[in-house]
């Protein structure tokens, strides 16, 4: 949601600049599949209410009527949608306070790569931080000497990836919660 002004220095009069943009691709560094923006022809670039649909590749091109043959290309600059993402884990009506909490991120390439983990807390919550937004599975794994019979779950609530619901994180999150799968042996 924050704004970001991005710029180069300036080239001289009769400079033209033309900005590109690339969307971002999970698992690549930079898209260097841009394209132009079109009335973006200044040496800086205002971001504005920087979101899911226009985090990405930013690349400025430059070029001088006097030498025609000669374009000059930025560096690719990175601009991301970052937030906290966070939640409680439940077993029923207590806190699942001993797992581990892996986030996977959906790539273009193939299937969830994972990206980050964390520990709950004793009080039954995970937090992570910056998390650039984009297309997610979250997975619990419970310590089975502690919840013995609470078996790895996916958010929401599901035992298996392939049925586990997608988080579409765009924006800010107030919280994601999970509920624990548990089985009566």
């Amino acid at each position: 949601g924050g704004n970001i002004e991005i710029s180069v220095p300036d080239l001289g009069v009769g400079t033209l600049y033309q900005w590109k943009f690339g969307k971002l691709i999970p698992g690549q560094t930079v898209n260097t599949d841009v394209v132009e923006l079109v009335d973006q022809v200044n040496r800086t670039l205002l971001v504005e209410n920087i979101n899911f649909d226009n985090q990405g590749t930013y690349i400025l091109t430059a070029t001088h009527p006097s030498v025609p043959e000669v374009t000059l290309t930025s560096e690719p600059i990175n601009v991301w949608a970052k937030t906290n993402l966070f939640g409680d884990i439940t077993t029923g009506d207590e806190a699942l306070t001993d797992a581990e909490v892996v986030l996977y991120r959906l790539t273009p390439s193939g299937p969830f790569k994972a990206e980050d983990s964390t520990l709950v807390t004793s009080l039954g919550a995970y937090q992570f931080d910056d998390v650039v937004l984009g297309d997610f599975l979250i997975l619990v794994k419970p310590n089975r000497e502690v919840f013995e019979n609470t078996i790895q779950t996916y958010y929401i609530k599901e035992q298996d990836y392939e049925d586990a619901d997608t988080l579409k994180l765009r924006q800010e999150t107030t919280g994601v919660n999970i509920e624990m799968i548990v089985f009566t042996p």
